[in-house]
């Protein structure tokens, strides 16, 4: 088995300890085409560079420690027969209150507050009641159906922005269900818009400028999918401007986020180091999936959490 960066090598220890006839190697980006990959049947990481399967005739399974592949997924070096497995619904909930938190911050104002606290300085700040606002889930998975279901009991009215206006799942959470095909008739409508979106080559840059300037004026954005899905710089702008309201951004084009980014200063928006999904028992949820995912693979059933190659995600 091959454990591709830091993010992998945390699982090492629980794999041996339940599985002491596993044989692990270590490889960190930097050096992995010094390593003999010959005899590698099973491949656990997170940002596989491009070409790095190519060197492993005997793969059959990969799996991410993250729900993202899409820098890899495509990779024509990997044998159409291997398996690819990543975390979704393991951590729907941590992320839905991370999007409520952010949604209650900005509509409540609550940011200012805590800034107000910082200078010692007694000011009330008025906001926004969730209650019988609009927003618009962008991606009815795991994350946006967990995310509806705290939002319906807050009494909002939950639009869902599927692939296809016939998403019966879909449908259980939410009142409407817009295709996204036809995002305009729906963004003029919202209070929220909320992108739980996996990176595909469909949903690239889905919320551009134009989509942004459609949005109800005073609407608020939060993004804890991925960067590229969202023009970071389009929402910028539109709170700057005013027709915003406020935006919250957790995943960025680079990570870290540099120290000198203007984001850092934007009084209403909302900045987090990519810690959506991140709790104290991230590592204890991953872990599990990884070991029942071997147990289920010697055993022959099929493993938890496989990725549709052909959608990406």
């Amino acid at each position: 088995m091959l454990l591709f960066g830091g993010a992998a090598r945390q699982f090492e220890q629980p794999i041996v300890e339940r599985y002491p006839d596993v044989e692990t190697v270590f490889a960190l980006p930097r050096d992995i085409g010094s390593v003999d990959l010959a005899g590698v049947s099973c491949a656990v990481g997170w940002r596989f560079p491009g070409g790095a399967f190519a060197d492993m005739p005997d793969l059959r399974w990969i799996q991410s420690v993250s729900v993202g592949v899409d820098n890899w997924v495509y990779d024509s070096a990997i044998p159409r027969d291997v398996v690819i497995t990543n975390t979704k619904g393991l951590y729907s909930t941590e992320v839905a209150e991370y999007i409520i938190w952010a949604l209650l911050t900005l509509s409540r104002r609550f940011h200012l507050a805590t800034r107000n606290q910082q200078k010692r300085r007694w000011r009330q700040v008025a906001g926004h009641s969730l209650a019988g606002k609009t927003i618009g889930i962008a991606g009815m998975g795991h994350l946006g159906r967990a995310t509806a279901t705290i939002a319906r009991a807050l009494g909002m009215r939950v639009v869902g922005l599927c692939r296809t206006a016939d998403d019966a799942r879909a449908a259980e959470f939410a009142d409407e269900i817009v295709a996204t095909t036809a995002l305009d008739s729906a963004l003029g409508d919202l209070d929220f818009l909320v992108v739980c979106l996996p990176l595909t080559r469909e949903t690239s840059g889905m919320f551009g400028r134009e989509e942004i300037a459609r949005l109800k004026p005073g609407a608020i954005v939060v993004n804890s999918a991925r960067s590229s899905i969202v023009g970071a710089q389009g929402v910028v702008d539109a709170v700057k401007s005013g027709h915003l309201a406020g935006a919250a951004l957790d995943v960025f084009d680079k990570e870290p986020l540099s120290r000198l980014s203007t984001l850092w200063k934007q009084q209403n928006i909302l900045v987090t180091p990519h810690i959506a999904a991140f709790t104290k028992d991230y590592k204890t949820k991953v872990g599990s999936r990884i070991l029942e995912n071997i147990e289920r693979l010697r055993e022959g059933r099929p493993l938890q959490g496989v990725v549709n190659r052909g959608k990406g995600y």
